[in-house]
């Protein structure tokens, strides 16, 4: 069950990132979504948690963007391990172990993470070992292992946070306040209407958002929209590929099917097709 935390600072009831071929081909997933960062417009964070099947078409996934960086660990007691993984640019193939719990953290905004020789503009979407750039992982990650309780696991890496990935002086900025509007308008701003907004022009705003998160704004944007496409497909409702074309701003639905196609392996029939198998 999704929990939707409003604190009058943050963002409103804006959708957690999806990831659906995760949770179509895992079991026992859990999510919830909490405040973790109080100094960030877009403090929440996705917490999950699965366990993988035995075969390896239980193992092998394919992730898409969603605009976050990603903390995932591994709980397995002969093998622990804990990665990082910056804002991915497109679809992503990923290869877990089988039968194996995975508990993951996705923060939604990099803002207001702190770490003396870790740029997240530079991590692109590669994958390093947490322990290589924040203090006692080993511990924090050992803690996670003995605790095979999902809240109790969220509340070890909250105290985590607050004790070693915050940036206590953080303040927001320019960038992570473009990157509110873009998410909240779902992708549907340009960027020349984004810098009219916040007063600068066009080249500041860019240069600004890209060198804190390692992303052009009109790729974030496509993303944001991207999103909000792929949960429109994936939900309940039978929705119709002409009207998520129309409800997320794209020109015609030959436009979407074309602009889906640079985030995913499949055409949007096929890709809901493939999750429904």
């Amino acid at each position: 069950m999704v929990e939707f935390v409003d604190t009058g600072r943050h963002m409103k009831q804006v959708s957690p990132p999806f990831q659906p071929n995760i949770k179509a081909g895992v079991k026992n997933y859990a999510e919830a979504v909490l405040e973790w960062n109080p100094a960030s417009r877009k403090g929440l964070a996705l917490f999950y948690q699965f366990v993988t099947g035995t075969s390896a078409q239980d193992t092998r996934f394919n992730l898409i963007p969603d605009g976050c960086a990603n903390i995932l660990f591994k709980c397995d007691a002969q093998d622990p391990r804990v990665t990082l993984s910056g804002i991915i640019h497109g679809e992503k193939p990923i290869e877990l172990e089988p039968n194996v719990t995975y508990f993951g953290f996705k923060p939604y905004s990099l803002a207001g993470i702190k770490s003396s020789n870790l740029s997240f503009a530079e991590l692109g979407s590669t994958e390093v070992d947490l322990k290589h750039y924040f203090p006692e992982v080993e511990l924090l990650t050992d803690r996670v292992l003995n605790n095979d309780d999902f809240r109790r696991r969220i509340r070890i890496l909250l105290a985590y946070a607050q004790r070693h990935l915050l940036d206590h002086d953080y303040v927001p900025g320019l960038a992570e306040n473009l990157a509110v509007s873009m998410c909240v308008s779902k992708g549907q701003l340009q960027v020349g209407e984004l810098a009219r907004m916040v007063g600068y022009t066009d080249r500041h705003c860019r240069s600004r958002f890209k060198k804190m998160f390692g992303i052009t704004m009109a790729h974030y944007n496509r993303i944001m929209r991207f999103q909000n496409a792929v949960k429109m497909i994936c939900s309940k409702n039978s929705v119709s590929l002409t009207n998520i074309a129309h409800t997320n701003g794209y020109f015609d639905q030959a436009h979407f099917i074309k602009e889906f196609k640079k985030f995913a392996t499949y055409p949007p029939t096929k890709f809901r097709e493939n999750l429904l198998a």
